[in-house]
């Protein structure tokens, strides 16, 4: 629009001119010409001399809450940027989503900036936001260049911390016996006696638990991975309902995983949570505190879950999948409803024999 309005009088003037043969008609069409392909070029060369990135290489944020996201503006050219013009687009699994914000702005010469974004993801998964399409425009705006797929950003939203009420009966086996090499968990009340390695921090880490000179050495937070033990182990197969799972209910699925994890944690359990994948085969990860699901599910958001086959498990291992059948061994337990799922999750006690 705004180019409209520069060229249609412009043309006027170039058209009566040449007409009229008026002198001063036409300098200001030749004069309108230049000044057309000044701001031309102008939109050329910032297209070099103006980069635009996601501050943070991957982000985590509680699926409801308010997430800020911050994109880094850096202009290396000696003109000011009046207009910059941002298209962010959000897909789940590593596809591009719709279009959630536009964003405009401008950039001073030789400057550096951090635009914040703020979103509410609307579901579990692995959120996968796009600087979509990025505009530059000229100091008039008759010109602009523009890049898609700039630059991309991975954000793992997590289920909030709901635990389902859960007792677990003392009828289960003590010191259930564990791989070689696999780490034990603390009882519930022992400090650990010592630290197997350093990591770094997550959410639900204990303050005891940071490495304060690692951490101020790196300018990041470390935390120290103890070596534990529980009286009470929980074996949990999880996976596809089928060969055909679309996976649209994936976020009620991780939901309900996390708050049965939740639960069997407060119960004084801990968890050793299976899955298969078609490259990796079967894979496991420990589960003692509320703070461990977070890796956990970190990998779950990676991983091309295959159907459950509990073939080579403990015997009577529990079994999750994406369409909410909880299962011990053959025997149902209980089958999730999607509609009304957090309702459910709050009001269901369950007693694990």
């Amino acid at each position: 629009m705004r180019r409209a309005l520069f060229f249609a009088p412009l043309l006027v003037f170039g058209y009566l001119g040449a007409m009229y043969r008026s002198v001063p008609l036409m300098v200001f069409f030749l004069l309108g010409l230049f000044l057309a392909a000044a701001m031309a070029a102008e939109a050329i060369y910032l297209r070099r001399r103006v980069s635009l990135r996601f501050s943070a290489g991957q982000v985590a944020c509680l699926k409801g809450e308010t997430g800020r996201i911050c994109i880094h503006v850096k202009s290396r050219c000696r003109l000011p940027v009046s207009r910059v013009k941002i298209t962010l687009s959000a897909g789940y699994g590593g596809r591009r989503g719709r279009t959630v914000r536009t964003l405009s702005g401008s950039v001073g010469p030789r400057e550096e900036a951090n635009w914040e974004v703020q979103l509410q993801p609307p579901s579990c998964g692995l959120l996968t936001l796009a600087l979509w399409r990025v505009r530059l425009f000229d100091a008039l705006g008759l010109f602009s260049y523009h890049e898609e797929n700039v630059d991309t950003l991975e954000i793992a939203v997590y289920p909030p911390e709901r635990p389902l009420a859960v007792t677990c009966s003392p009828v289960l086996p003590e010191r259930d016996p564990l791989p070689a090499g696999s780490q034990s968990l603390p009882r519930r009340g022992e400090d650990p006696p010592e630290y197997l390695q350093l990591r770094p921090f997550q959410r639900g880490d204990l303050a005891r638990q940071i490495h304060w000179k690692q951490s101020a050495k790196t300018g990041q937070l470390w935390s120290r991975e103890y070596q534990r033990e529980t009286d009470i182990w929980v074996h949990l197969l999880v996976g596809t309902a089928g060969p055909r799972s679309s996976g649209k209910s994936r976020d009620a699925f991780y939901e309900t995983l996390s708050a049965i994890l939740l639960g069997l944690v407060e119960a004084g359990a801990a968890v050793r949570l299976y899955w298969r994948e078609e490259k990796e085969g079967l894979r496991h990860m420990d589960v003692a505190a509320a703070g461990d699901r977070f890796s956990l599910l970190w990998a779950l958001y990676h991983a091309a879950l295959l159907p459950v086959d509990p073939t080579g498990l403990p015997e009577n291992c529990f079994t999750m999948d994406t369409d909410l059948n909880w299962r011990r061994g053959s025997a149902l337990i209980h089958r999730f409803a999607e509609t009304n799922l957090l309702t459910e999750l709050r009001q269901m006690h369950v007693t694990i024999p």
